[in-house]
């Protein structure tokens, strides 16, 4: 399973969440988690799983990429990462192999991979989450990138982590033809089961932090931390309901100086505590009485998986995938939306001061874990099918 995460952990979380429910299989995989980010190797993994880093990239809000820590060209490094994956993927010999949102990777890193697999009889599955960017960007930008292309010549499905009643890429991006009959929806992906991936230092380590906050919260989450600054600042200036705390996760990827800034504000009042980084936030959340938060795929399906009461206050640079997500999800009533453009303290206090009393009444079905499983189960068999038949044709020679 490859996740190029160059813009915080969201691709690898989901391919977490996806192999943590495949290592039940009966079948037994043995899974490797790729993986761009280095905080990955943070995460407890379950029994059959284990994890491979790669030289670490970084998302200028421009959309373009440079090395985050190495001294190196893009070129360079992208050559180091294609190298580590062509030789890893090549030897662990995979029967499925699970691409998380970039069909080429990204810079197109996965080509030579992609070449030798299209050799063998791996099974090539294109995952990406519901909702991509405004559909003109998509258009072109997938023209330019010959995504479809890809996902055409090497990739035997597509699954999409959604539900079409809220967004249909088929329909919004008008795919073609050949990619739609590769799509399957799985649906939205539970995330309560990521708390049983947790060790005993994880609980451990929620349990000071629950010890710390003593009493009832509201909860910011700001994903990454990447760009979550101006979240956090208006979230620690507004006015919190009364006998509650503010507790802000910050998120791993936030810059030292922003992160400063954070922690000068913070110590103007008394009721805000920061969180720099927690291996698994969903524990935190399961507690909060209200959140405020990013809208990405991830902390969307958190927030949908515990019924918590959100305000998103989502990215749109450099794409509008969160805002298209939370303004669709608003619509059908399980969140509020507030447009980064009208971010301010008094915004999100009005929020906090109407909510404290209210309850979500929604009750959203996310069975995509369940259906990733079962799929996983039917390209085994289609292997075992394909295999045989080889071995059929072989034998009548």
């Amino acid at each position: 399973m490859y996740s190029h995460d160059t813009m915080g952990l969201g691709h690898f979380r989901r391919n977490l969440l996806i192999a943590s429910e495949l290592s039940k299989s009966k079948d037994s995989p043995n899974i490797l988690l790729i993986s761009g980010a280095k905080e990955a190797e943070y995460f407890s993994l379950p029994s059959g799983v284990d994890c491979l880093t790669l030289p670490s990239l970084y998302k200028e809000k421009d959309g373009k990429y440079r090395p985050r820590r190495l001294d190196l060209s893009l070129s360079q490094l992208i050559e180091i990462r294609k190298k580590i994956l062509q030789v890893t993927i090549s030897s662990f010999e995979p029967d499925v192999f699970i691409v998380d949102g970039v069909p080429w990777g990204v810079e197109g890193e996965l080509i030579p991979t992609l070449g030798h697999l299209s050799t063998k009889d791996t099974k090539c599955i294109f995952g990406i989450r519901d909702v991509w960017d405004e559909p003109h960007v998509i258009q072109k930008e997938w023209f330019k990138r010959n995504n479809f292309d890809a996902i055409n010549r090497y990739y035997d499905h597509v699954w999409i982590y959604g539900d079409k009643s809220v967004y249909d890429p088929v329909t919004e991006y008008n795919l073609p033809i050949h990619i739609k009959k590769k799509i399957i929806f799985t649906g939205y992906l539970y995330q309560k089961s990521r708390l049983g991936l947790m060790t005993y230092k994880d609980h451990l380590d929620v349990k000071k932090t629950l010890k710390l906050i003593d009493g009832p919260f509201v909860l910011c989450l700001l994903g990454s931390g990447q760009d979550g600054d101006d979240l956090a600042k208006a979230f620690i200036n507004s006015r919190l309901p009364s006998g509650h705390k503010g507790v802000i996760l910050t998120g791993p990827h936030m810059g030292p100086i922003a992160r400063e800034e954070l922690y000068r504000q913070a110590q103007k009042n008394s009721r805000i505590i920061i969180i720099e980084f927690c291996n698994e936030p969903t524990a935190i959340l399961q507690k909060a009485k209200l959140v405020v938060a990013m809208g990405g795929y991830n902390t969307i399906c958190e927030i949908l998986s515990f019924r918590k009461k959100a305000l998103i206050v989502p990215r749109i640079i450099p794409r509008k995938e969160q805002l298209i997500r939370a303004r669709r999800l608003e619509s059908k009533g399980y969140l509020d939306v507030l447009s980064p453009d009208q971010l301010d303290s008094n915004s999100i206090s009005k929020w906090l001061e109407n909510n404290l009393e209210s309850r979500s009444s929604y009750n959203f079905e996310m069975f995509g874990l369940s259906t990733i499983s079962d799929l996983f189960a039917n390209l085994l068999r289609e292997k075992s099918t394909q295999l045989k038949l080889m071995k059929g044709v072989v034998s009548s020679e």
